[in-house]
């Protein structure tokens, strides 16, 4: 159990640091300055509640039925929990704590390599609840992310996607059309908190907002559950598959890439760590030299 949890957990090593991830811890350190998020409405919290999803529950067994039965039942005292979170800046533990669940990949590798299985974080709807709270008062974290991002993006998909793709091969005056497809190891579980923080930074996120994500990332623990026994794990990086937070902030750290400069007659189109790199030529020779 400790084997598999430290290879689908990763640790965030300080220790292996050159001088720009210095550099990026530093600037995380700091609360951008400007004007706080606007006070969570009651409405605003109802709205969101009532569009919860019917997932899988945490540790606490508290379903989205059950909190939708709570919000009928007691809506101020409820909107008065997430507002005092909102105005306090935190994140509470009782909230951060996750049941690791692991899922067969079903790629032919053997079932004693770590790698064979997708981890899956079965997190508190309560908490989940404060994530589309912190998402909802600050808005311009995903705004303004790349049009080629098509993965957690509203009015995209995996449809809009592969539409790309395909129209691109199809109109393309070029006599040749080349796909190079990225794919990023273990990208969510390698995902560094630091740099997250700054780029949610960079992307107008409100000083008491940035303090609730900095709490977030704080003291969180995954537990691999088998038969009577527990594994537990202290998160120090990574994504957890299944919040709500993180497919926000993996767009958010993987938009530069989507900005790079690219020659002519080279396009690039993702799905979330899903790269595809499209390029266009009239000859063999220009198509191998673009790529």
């Amino acid at each position: 159990m400790q084997d598999l949890m430290s290879a689908l957990c990763l640790d965030d090593s300080p220790d292996c640091d050159t001088a720009y991830h210095r550099q990026v811890r530093l600037l995380a350190a700091f609360v951008p300055s400007g004007g706080v998020a606007p006070p969570l409405t009651i409405g605003d919290l109802g709205g969101i509640v009532k569009a919860l999803p019917n997932t899988a529950p945490g540790l606490d067994g508290v379903s989205a039925r059950i909190v939708r039965n709570i919000w009928m039942a007691a809506p101020r005292e409820l909107h008065l929990v997430y507002a005092k979170c909102v105005v306090e800046r935190v994140f509470p533990k009782v909230w951060k704590d996750g049941r690791l669940i692991v899922i067969p990949k079903g790629n032919d590798k053997p079932l004693t390599d770590a790698k064979a299985y997708r981890p899956i974080t079965l997190l508190p709807v309560l908490g989940k609840l404060l994530e589309r709270v912190m998402l909802r008062c600050a808005p311009a974290i995903s705004r303004g992310i790349s049009e080629y991002q098509h993965g957690f993006s509203p009015g995209r998909s995996t449809v809009t996607s592969l539409r790309v793709l395909l129209s691109t091969a199809k109109y393309s005056r070029a006599c040749y059309v080349q796909a190079i497809f990225l794919d990023i190891s273990g990208a969510f579980d390698n995902a560094w908190w630091p740099m997250m923080m700054v780029k949610a930074k960079r992307g107008g996120c409100p000083p008491n907002i940035y303090k609730m994500l900095v709490d977030y990332f704080t003291s969180r623990r995954v537990g691999l559950f088998i038969g009577d026994r527990v594994e537990w794990k202290t998160s120090t990086m990574g994504c957890p598959q299944g919040s709500v937070l993180g497919p926000t902030l993996w767009n958010v750290l993987m938009d530069n890439l989507l900005r790079l400069p690219l020659p002519e007659g080279v396009a690039m189109t993702a799905y979330a760590d899903d790269v595809t790199i499209l390029i266009e030529s009239q000859t063999r020779a220009g198509i191998e030299s673009r790529a």
